[in-house]
């Protein structure tokens, strides 16, 4: 027996069961970034994390900030990555790559052991760092402040 359909539940405009607003999509990306914290190298959290905290602007209607903000040009660039095979925009013009520089001592593979480093290797001029490469971990946690602060959220 299949279940009735709800005839004013539309996902495209009223969001997705508990995710309806740009708060509740932000929350989301709070707890992916919990799971990409408890391992940065997992594709899965960091394909969560970018593309969640990228769509924050679609829920909140601010696609300008998206173009105008550093931050979350590179967010987008990553999150565009993660979702296509090949990335062909002109637009994406700010992450050159990312690299794995994870690092365990010889003989050694237990918690506390293992240095869990994967940087976003960025183009010069990116907007945001004089640095070349940031720590996928700081550049979470500071696309989680923007929206932090651009939505209001305690």
């Amino acid at each position: 027996m299949s279940k009735p359909v709800i005839p004013h539940y539309s996902p495209s405009k009223t969001g997705f069961l508990a995710l309806r607003t740009a708060q509740d999509l932000f929350a989301k990306a709070e707890r992916d970034l919990a799971a990409l914290e408890y391992n940065p190298q997992s594709a899965d959290a960091a394909f969560n994390f970018f593309v969640t905290a990228h769509h924050i602007a679609d829920w909140a209607g601010a696609l300008d900030s998206r173009d105008q903000h550093p931050l979350l040009k590179i967010c987008r660039h990553i999150a565009d990555g993660v979702k296509h095979f090949e990335l062909t925009a002109k637009h994406h013009n700010l992450v050159s790559g990312v690299v794995d520089e994870s690092y365990v001592d010889d003989g050694y593979f237990e918690p506390g052991y293992v240095e869990q480093d994967v940087h976003i290797l960025l183009e010069p001029n990116n907007g945001l760092t004089n640095a070349d490469r940031i720590d996928v971990l700081e550049l979470a946690r500071l696309v989680i402040a923007f929206w932090r602060q651009r939505l209001g959220v305690v």
